[in-house]
């Protein structure tokens, strides 16, 4: 009952967020505002979904498989979450400039990890881009969570759907997760199924009737140890193992750890993009206690934001998600095929 009555009274919030969707459309199709174009090359990382796809992870892959075609690569993202506003530079190439407070986690994430390539922030994408153009001149331009940037020609738009969801995620915010409503799928120039169960895709993809290249990608998960600023790979994990995450899809990390038989004490899960505030932290640091434990697994999006006596006072571990496509040079082939035809 309660269901329907919520459900009800989010219909017209729902409509009203399809109208102002339709109107934005209606813009920029008609010529009454007009995306801007830029020398560089291109591509979004992107979903229809409020978090949840695996947008960092495919983010990492895809600079890693696509330097070997363009050394020189940006990534641009918003920074969600950041303390500083503008152009904001997380990584010139060559060294870390910034901090998870002032450039947000994710992208301080993908600076950390991706020591060789840099890493900006800023709100307004199209000023974004035009900075790095001007200051770095990249080869290539990665947008992270670029699909509703209407106002940025894109060569190519990537877009992620969570194979592991129902179909009635799609539906628009606020009655489900929808960004904008599926039909502006056809948008995309991929379309990627990401946690997947061994590359099949969902048994609603009959319901995406678009005409674009279609992958499957599935998570593959390693177990790594986190000290000193260090990361090790191990194989065998201490017993009275307690777990936190602050992700949008909490679920997929409680999934991986017991899909690796990893056993827990405990699981406390925190808003995404949550910051670990003194109290979070000293609350969380009781619950781990009384479990007689300092045993900790964690995401590595969440440990770019701890704070430093936490990593300390306690063993941390890491599960690191990897995207594996079924055919990987077909796909990067596609991605690069795409870039020389739009040339």
């Amino acid at each position: 009952m309660l269901r329907l009555i919520k459900y009800i009274i989010f219909i017209p919030i729902a409509l009203l967020y399809r109208i102002v969707i339709t109107i934005r459309y209606f813009l920029y199709s008609n010529g009454f505002k007009k995306a801007v174009k830029f020398k560089t090359p291109i591509i979004s990382v992107g979903n229809i979904t409020v978090g949840g796809t695996g947008k960092t992870p495919m983010v990492y892959y895809l600079v890693k498989e696509l330097q070997k075609k363009y050394p020189k690569i940006s990534i641009l993202s918003r920074g969600y979450g950041r303390k500083t506003k503008g152009f904001h530079l997380v990584n010139d190439g060559n060294k870390l400039l910034s901090s998870p407070r002032n450039s947000g986690d994710e992208p301080f994430l993908l600076a950390n990890k991706l020591g060789n390539c840099i890493v900006a922030v800023d709100e307004n994408r199209v000023r974004g881009i035009k900075n790095l153009e001007e200051e770095f001149k990249p080869d290539l331009v990665i947008l992270d969570d670029g699909f509703q940037q209407l106002g940025i020609h894109k060569t190519i738009d990537i877009v992620l759907l969570n194979a592991s969801k129902s179909f009635s995620e799609f539906k628009v915010l606020p009655i489900g997760n929808g960004r904008e409503p599926i039909s502006k799928l056809k948008r995309a120039d991929i379309l990627i199924y990401t946690k997947t169960k061994n590359f099949q895709k969902p048994k609603w993809s009959s319901e995406i009737n678009i005409d674009c290249p279609t992958f499957n990608s599935k998570y593959d998960a390693e177990v790594w140890e986190y000290k000193d600023n260090n990361y090790q790979k191990i194989y065998d994990l201490p017993k009275n193992l307690f777990a936190f995450c602050g992700i949008a899809d909490p679920n997929s990390f409680q999934q991986v750890l017991d899909k690796n038989c990893i056993s827990l004490s405990g699981l406390k899960v925190f808003k995404d993009h949550e910051p670990y505030s003194k109290k979070k932290i000293k609350q969380l640091s009781k619950e781990i206690s009384n479990k007689k434990t300092k045993n900790v697994i964690t995401t590595e999006k969440d440990i770019v934001k701890l704070p430093e006596f936490f990593l300390k006072n306690h063993h941390i571990f890491t599960i690191r998600i990897n995207h594996i496509f079924e055919d990987k040079n077909l796909f990067i082939n596609k991605i690069n095929s795409i870039i020389k035809e739009k040339k």
